[in-house]
């Protein structure tokens, strides 16, 4: 058996990377009098989708892990990132829209500076949403008799519509045992079931000649096409004790209609701060009202001031991203 190299499956073997992307990644970790110690040198590698293509634009995130904050940089259009530095070891991590974030621990002493992060798609939940309703306990005819018809209606939110339902009773009685069942309105924007309950002759003698059934109607809504709100992408940066908050923000910026990224839960500390990466595209009406929305959203926490603002911040992000990063308290500082 070889001996082991210490080399993560994940990190990519030298011979098997591109030549274009290895001299891209080799720059930031050789210099004129030669290549840099490792875990005092850069470091740089690709981010890649699990079908092997590149994702541009994703954010990569290093977490020291002996000491020091945290810091981000963004994949070109080549899915390649690089860092002018990193420690001997920290937590690589990768983002990016419609994706889950990965992340692997990285060693220097024992590997090379280079890596692979790889994003697995992230399933459309967002797209969708369940909603149940119920009509409540409701008697059913007495003996053999049967009830009036009793109705359950759900309405699609705005912005939804319906994609399927489904209908059923519980209780005393369930659909096609005594008990009819059947839709009475089926629309994108509406539907609803009428039932009616038979009663228990058998029971007639003992005074219980009606018992309670419940209808409940469980509807999938989805997400119908939103106005765009052009290139913007929102990364949201949190802590364990600022995670609801974080929670909050990216609920309403993506029920907005924003391009949002999964959350970045951090353990290196940061500075509480908006990163605003802008250029000539940048649509200066839109921008302005994302940051309205994330401060009216920040200032619902009574103990937090407006987030401080830091103008075009990574050299290496995508034109229109915008960083958002939350700690326990604001801190007003920057890089």
């Amino acid at each position: 058996m070889p001996p082991s190299t210490g080399v993560p499956a994940s990190a990519p073997p030298m011979s098997r990377m591109p030549a274009a992307i290895l001299a891209v990644l080799t720059a930031t970790v050789v210099t004129a009098a030669g290549p840099v110690a490792r875990g005092a040198s850069g470091y740089g590698g690709i981010v890649e989708s699990s079908n092997g293509d590149a994702v541009p634009g994703a954010q990569v995130l290093i977490e020291p892990v002996d000491g020091g904050g945290a810091f981000s940089t963004y994949a070109n259009a080549a899915g390649v990132f690089r860092f002018a530095y990193a420690p001997a070891r920290f937590f690589l991590r990768a983002n990016a829209v419609s994706f889950q974030p990965a992340g692997r621990p990285v060693d220097l002493i024992q590997e090379p500076p280079i890596g692979r992060l790889r994003l697995e798609p992230k399933a459309s939940s967002e797209e969708t949403e369940t909603t149940v309703v119920t009509s409540g306990p409701l008697e059913s005819g007495w003996g053999a008799s049967w009830s009036s018809v009793y109705e359950v209606c759900a309405d699609a939110r705005p912005g939804f519509r319906i994609r399927s339902h489904s209908f059923r009773l519980k209780g005393d009685r369930s659909c096609g045992a005594w008990a009819d069942c059947s839709p009475t309105q089926n629309s994108d924007s509406r539907v609803c079931w009428g039932f009616r309950l038979q009663g228990h002759s058998e029971l007639v003698a003992l005074g219980q000649g009606a018992r309670q059934s419940e209808g409940v109607l469980e509807v999938v809504l989805e997400r119908t096409q939103r106005r765009s709100r052009g290139a913007t992408t929102v990364f949201i940066q949190c802590t364990d004790q600022t995670e609801p908050l974080a929670k909050q923000l990216r609920a309403r910026l993506v029920s907005d209609g924003w391009r949002v990224a999964e959350l970045q839960s951090l353990s290196a500390p940061f500075f509480t701060r908006i990163v605003l990466n802008s250029g000539p595209e940048s649509d200066a009406s839109e921008t302005h009202q994302l940051l309205q929305t994330i401060q009216a959203v920040v200032a619902q926490d009574r103990e937090r001031t407006p987030l401080p603002i830091i103008a075009a911040g990574e050299s290496d992000a995508p034109t229109g991203t915008i960083e958002v990063w939350l700690t326990r308290q604001i801190t007003r500082q920057t890089r």
